[in-house]
């Protein structure tokens, strides 16, 4: 076995940041620490996990399963040691890059394409591997990567085994950056603005989805897209490490669904479904509702038979949805959308649900949202053997409440279906 170093990751005390356990990839990897050796990070190894990014120098890995990436700062000069073990014995491996200037920057570079920048490597079929950094100074970076190489199920732990010699170094804890913000959730194609507080005297040093990298203290990313969506951390360095992380998410706008429930005589029974604030329903007769609520029935007296336009529009925070429909008013009842869902079963249901009374022929769409208006399937739906019954499968959906509509020639047709847990 080769000389390692033993590490303790601190999360929470020492590292009070909404981070991950580890890093899927270099660019995402994870700060660590140690302040004893006795103490130790443990994390689930993940399987099935693809492979470590080409670029780097694996040296004496020749496959690198299901990766979990980690840096630290050395803030002592020493011998670093770091043991590497797993709670159920599988052979897993660890190789170490370095000395850098940046945590970062070297995923990005090529600074780890080089044989050169291998601290240490450890491969062997045990389910401890140990590796060594001499000689480490204060302000240098090292770049950490530990494979699961078996593939199974186990806890992985870190330590940093020499933390108490004479000769041992140490490393940087990350304190807390308070303070640090963004405009989100952000419109597709709206900027994105990152905010980090002044520190004097300091670097500042952003990472985040989609190869994303900065180094100025409130960066921003016009055009934003889906691809941008997601976690961002900032390093701020003056001669004390603070860090800090976020969550970006992508606001989509909103979608405007309105559907006849049922009618009588001149009146109209309408189904609203609409995650926005602000919705106007126009009846196509001159006159409109305004501030209509979502998840609402409207009901409207029409001034005569005949066929109207409806348009329902929502207004939201990304943009403006507009759905027309055309009904014909005859005065003579039409089926209830409440008698929809006594033709669900079995609701709740734990995958698929049968539509009954609803030929599969008859039905020209099916779409299935969730509680909070987004659009989660639009496509046909499956039938049984013969043909005389819909069959709608919420097999890969999780556990909640969805909105089922259902659109025939002449009507849409909306009930709520419950997915329950297995």
């Amino acid at each position: 076995m080769k000389n390692c170093i033993s590490i303790i990751l601190a999360i929470g005390l020492l590292l009070p940041l909404n981070v991950k356990s580890q890093g899927l990839s270099c660019i995402d990897a994870q700060p660590i620490c140690f302040i004893a050796d006795s103490c130790c990070l443990t994390y689930p190894a993940s399987v099935n996990n693809g492979y470590a990014e080409s670029g780097p120098a694996y040296g004496c890995l020749y496959t690198q399963p299901n990766p979990a990436w980690f840096y630290f700062l050395i803030s002592d000069s020493g011998n670093i040691d770091l043991t590497v073990t797993n709670s159920n014995h599988y052979d897993i491996d660890a190789i170490c890059w370095g000395p850098f200037s940046h945590p970062t920057w070297p995923c990005h570079d090529n600074s780890m394409s080089p044989d050169s920048v291998i601290v240490d490597c450890s491969y062997s079929t045990a389910y401890e591997e140990i590796l060594s950094i001499p000689h480490a100074l204060p302000g240098e970076y090292y770049i950490f990567m530990v494979t699961n190489y078996s593939n199974f199920q186990t806890n992985i732990t870190l330590s940093q085994s020499n933390y108490s010699a004479d000769t041992a170094g140490h490393l940087h804890c990350v304190q807390p950056l308070d303070s640090v913000s963004s405009n989100s959730p952000v419109c597709i194609s709206d900027t994105l603005h990152l905010r980090a507080p002044f520190v004097s005297n300091a670097t500042y040093a952003w990472i985040g989805p989609n190869g994303f990298v900065s180094s100025i203290q409130n960066p921003y990313i016009a055009e934003f897209q889906s691809v941008n969506q997601g976690d961002y951390r900032v390093v701020v360095d003056n001669g004390e490490l603070y860090g800090a992380d976020i969550y970006v998410e992508l606001e989509n706008a909103d979608e405007a669904v309105i559907g006849l429930s049922s009618q009588y005589g001149y009146t109209g029974t309408f189904y609203i479904y609409s995650a926005a604030d602000s919705n106007v329903v126009s009846y196509g007769d001159g006159t409109f509702d305004t501030n209509v609520d979502p998840l609402s029935n409207v009901i409207h007296n029409f001034p005569a038979l005949g066929t109207y336009d409806i348009i329902m529009i929502c207004f939201s925070k990304c943009g403006n949805d507009t759905m027309t429909i055309s009904v014909n008013i005859t005065g003579v009842g039409v089926v209830d959308n409440i008698l929809l869902s006594t033709m669900v079963f079995p609701n709740p249901t734990t995958g698929k649900c049968i539509i009954d009374g609803f030929p599969l022929s008859n039905i020209t769409l099916v779409e299935c949202r969730s509680i909070d208006g987004k659009l989660l399937y639009s496509g046909q739906a499956a039938g049984i053997s013969d043909g005389s019954a819909a069959v709608i499968d919420l097999s890969n959906f999780s556990p909640g409440v969805y909105i089922i509509s259902i659109l025939t020639e002449k009507n849409r047709f909306f009930t709520k279906v419950i997915k329950s847990a297995l």
